[in-house]
C-alpha cells in the first residue's frame, strides 16, 4: 500500500543494486511502467555523472554505513528530460549484518535548484551593475539600514 498510495518517489534495491520495487509516484514522475524498471540497476536511470558518483562515492558509502542522506542525483526520465533529486536511504539487514534490500525516498528539487541558480545569476548581475556604474549608489532598506 505504501508504494501504491504515497505521493512520494520511493524505490527499493537489492544487494546487487537492482530495483525490486518502485512507488507508483516514482514511475509516474519518471514516465516508466513497472515492468520497464524492476530488475534493472537503479544507476541505469541516472545521468552519466550521477552514475559515476553513485558507483565511486555514494553506493560504497551506503553499503558501508547502511544509510545515506540527501545525496544529490540527476535522474533521466523516459522522455530524456532530467530531474534533480535528493535521495535518502536506509538498509534492511539479515542476521549476519549483510544488507538484503534498501528503501530510498527521493525528493524532486529540480524547481528549487533552478530558482537558486536564477537567484545567484541575478545577484551576480546586480553586483556587476553596482561595481561598474560610474557614480555613487547606495541601498537603503525601509528602516533606513544599509543591507550591504
Amino acid at each position: 500500500m505504501l508504494y501504491n498510495e504515497t505521493p512520494a518517489m520511493m524505490h527499493s534495491i537489492d544487494a546487487e543494486g537492482k530495483l525490486i520495487n518502485a512507488s507508483d509516484y516514482w514511475l509516474k514522475q519518471l514516465g516508466y511502467e513497472r515492468d520497464e524498471v524492476i530488475g534493472k540497476k537503479s544507476v541505469e536511470f541516472l545521468t552519466e555523472q550521477s552514475h559515476k558518483d553513485a558507483l565511486k562515492v555514494y553506493l560504497p558509502q551506503f553499503f558501508r554505513k547502511g544509510y545515506i542522506n540527501d545525496v544529490p542525483y540527476q535522474f533521466v526520465k523516459k522522455n530524456g528530460e532530467t530531474i534533480d533529486v535528493l535521495l535518502s536511504a536506509v538498509s534492511e539487514k539479515d542476521r549476519s549484518d549483510n544488507i538484503t534490500k534498501t528503501l530510498a525516498v527521493l525528493i524532486d528539487v529540480t524547481d528549487r535548484n533552478r530558482a537558486e541558480k536564477e537567484l545567484r545569476l541575478e545577484r551576480k548581475r546586480f553586483r556587476l551593475l553596482l561595481e561598474n556604474i560610474p557614480g555613487y549608489i547606495y541601498l537603503q532598506a525601509p528602516d533606513y539600514s544599509i543591507p550591504y
